[in-house]
């Protein structure tokens, strides 16, 4: 019998069928059509969940040999209501992953550097916030942006308590003893909060230990003090601006 002719039997006996024929001859014929269907539906749903359910970034800053000491709050999420952006749609990431040391290169130091070094690469990060040790390595070696370059004179001279300078022909000849081989990182450095006593000052940092804000939630190690210094291809140096404020408490 040919083959349509079966089909048009069938078709016409499952017309007087029972419920269960008619599913039965359903899954038979059209079971592959639905489970792909399925398939592709849950793929369909699960890619629109995640880019509509995708925060968009709009800070990110590296918190050095650090560790988070308040896990109930977000400090990411207050500095957000603190710039009038919303945190259901957009996120600030404070990054307290990195483990660096420069005594002791192990693998977390060593994955750690290249993080930081793909994040400043790339123009993704923002700041680095650290102790001054480690601070002082990122400080005296040009990686950080000198500040006038982000800030007016009149935001420089609210922040003049809180800077961190380096001494440009100092920190010169540090990125110019790096390039040499075995070289040890053991520059005399002048203090960094007197300008006063450099040939040619530039401010890199902002010392921010008195934000309570910041030791409430996060402990730094590396230093006695707290700095965070800016990068030089951020392209949201206005974010960068208003986390200091937010955590120095400031207009």
């Amino acid at each position: 019998m040919p083959v349509m002719d079966e089909f048009k039997e069938e078709r016409e006996a499952l017309k007087h069928g029972t419920l269960k024929q008619k599913l039965g001859y359903f899954w038979d014929y059209y079971k592959w059509h639905l489970i792909g269907g399925i398939v592709l539906l849950v793929v369909v749903v699960s890619f629109l969940s995640h880019v509509l359910g995708q925060k968009t970034e709009v800070f990110y800053a590296a918190m050095l040999n650090s560790t988070k000491l308040n896990q109930e709050g977000s400090l990411a999420d207050q500095f957000l209501t603190y710039t009038g952006i919303d945190p259901a749609d957009n996120q600030a990431i404070l990054d307290d992953a990195m483990r660096i040391s420069f005594d002791y290169l192990d693998e977390l130091s060593i994955y750690s550097v290249q993080k930081l070094s793909s994040a400043v690469a790339s123009g993704q990060l923002d700041v680095i916030v650290a102790g001054d040790d480690l601070f002082a390595h990122y400080a005296m070696e040009g990686v950080l942006s000198d500040l006038r370059d982000s800030f007016t004179q009149e935001q420089l001279d609210a922040l003049s308590p809180y800077l961190y300078y380096v001494d440009r022909p100092v920190m010169e000849q540090v990125i110019e003893d790096t390039r040499k081989s075995n070289y040890v990182f053991n520059p005399d450095i002048p203090d960094p909060t007197r300008p006063d006593q450099m040939a040619d000052p530039v401010p890199v940092g902002v010392y921010v230990e008195s934000s309570e804000l910041l030791t409430s939630n996060y402990y730094f190690a590396e230093g006695d003090r707290i700095v965070v210094g800016l990068m030089p291809n951020s392209s949201r140096k206005d974010m960068s601006q208003k986390f200091i404020a937010f955590l120095l408490g400031m207009e």
